[in-house]
């Protein structure tokens, strides 16, 4: 079994938001699963922007922050669901990180997941902008706090998400749930992804090496002409062609 916080990080309450569905999904399959899981939901919340570096260091979040933050210390494996707005987290989750993920609160030992929705397409997030907005959360404070490891679910394609899409993402909410309910179990799925993707890059370099090495040898090998067996003979006109020896 294991203590989860699910943070449902989209700061608008309506129900209709796809994240709110998400995290529901997560939720539920996840306590099937045996798990523990407490739940935070930013857009229910009071989340005063942080002002100064004094207060950061020095003061405790504001009193309808503490018990979320509890519920952050509380737990083994945090899950963020959240938005890509100006390619990065919605400002008001940004709010809530800065103000709970205070010095002090033991993070060493967790494990989390980011699972992002957004409108463009994940591949060109990843590709053309580096996934630069993600990375830096990922990297810069939950890498950097002690998280490890770190797993990401990008969804794009989320700004006209049909029925069809949205019911595909709940039940991959169901599959996440289970494969976070058990960590070793996917630690040796990834370990057989990996061994299966080396040994297939393995043997496809191996069938290129031995294509480009039998091509080579064909290049290289001399052609000689045709033989019959008889000696090439000499015309007569070339061997009549050495200067006489003239005496005096």
């Amino acid at each position: 079994m294991r203590y989860i916080t699910v943070i449902d990080g989209h700061p608008d309450p309506s129900e209709a938001r796809l994240n709110h569905a998400l995290a529901d999904r997560y939720t539920h399959a996840s306590r099937a699963a045996g798990n523990e899981v407490r739940r935070i939901t930013i857009s229910n919340l009071h989340v005063p922007v942080l002002r100064a570096v004094s207060d950061f260091f020095q003061d405790e979040p504001p009193e309808s922050l503490r018990d979320a933050q509890r519920d952050i210390a509380w737990a083994d494996h945090l899950v963020f669901f959240y938005p890509l707005w100006h390619g990065t987290m919605p400002a008001l989750l940004k709010a809530f990180i800065e103000q709970t993920f205070r010095p002090g609160l033991a993070m060493k030992g967790k494990s989390a997941r980011v699972v992002v929705t957004m409108g463009m397409p994940a591949i060109i997030y990843r590709a053309f902008f580096g996934a630069y907005g993600v990375k830096g959360f990922e990297r810069s404070t939950l890498a950097l706090s002690g998280f490890k490891p770190i797993e990401e679910t990008l969804l794009g394609g989320a700004g006209g998400t049909s029925h069809v899409r949205s019911a595909k993402w709940l039940d991959l909410m169901d599959r996440l749930a289970e494969q976070d309910a058990s960590p070793e179990l996917r630690r040796r799925r990834q370990f057989a992804r990996r061994l299966v993707r080396n040994t297939l890059l393995l043997a496809i370099s191996y069938a290129a090496y031995v294509i480009a090495s039998s091509t080579s040898r064909t290049w290289l090998r001399p052609t000689l002409p045709p033989s019959d067996g008889r000696a090439a003979s000499v015309p007569a006109e070339t061997a009549e062609t050495e200067t006489p020896v003239q005496t005096i």
